[in-house]
């Protein structure tokens, strides 16, 4: 009697599972919600450290990156962040957001939240030039 009953709730396990499959819907990966453009920081033997209010991180060089630079995450927002870019052991520029606030991902219908792609400017910012939401 108990193997039927075992029998019996696997059977429904299976179904109820199997009905459930087509229903998963297949998200793509996002990019990282902030990113910095460093295509315009000279020269490539540069050495970069980015910081979060205010605690930062190791130097690291600028030749290692592609075009973009990950920068920080949703739970790491709202915060200030800066890029400083040092020659030869010594910071010559450093480039700014104040309190940078993007939507969160929701978590429904693969919603990656709002993201940022930033950019040094020559007044020392760091300046939205794209700005994503696929809720708005």
């Amino acid at each position: 009697m108990a193997g039927r009953w075992a029998a019996a709730l696997i059977a429904v396990c299976v179904i109820s599972l199997s009905g459930c499959r087509d229903n998963v819907m297949a998200c793509k990966p996002s990019p990282p919600p902030v990113q910095v453009d460093v295509t315009s920081l000279q020269p490539r033997t540069a050495m970069l450290r980015t910081c979060r209010n205010d605690q930062c991180h190791d130097f690291f060089a600028l030749s290692r990156l592609g075009e973009r630079l990950s920068m920080a995450s949703h739970s790491d927002l709202p915060a200030t962040l800066r890029l400083d870019v040092a020659v030869a052991g010594r910071i010559v520029q450093s480039y700014e957001i104040r309190d940078l606030t993007l939507r969160e991902p929701s978590g429904k219908n693969c919603d990656p939240g709002e993201s940022v792609i930033l950019a040094p400017s020559p007044d020392g910012k760091l300046t939205v030039v794209t700005r994503y939401d696929t809720k708005r």
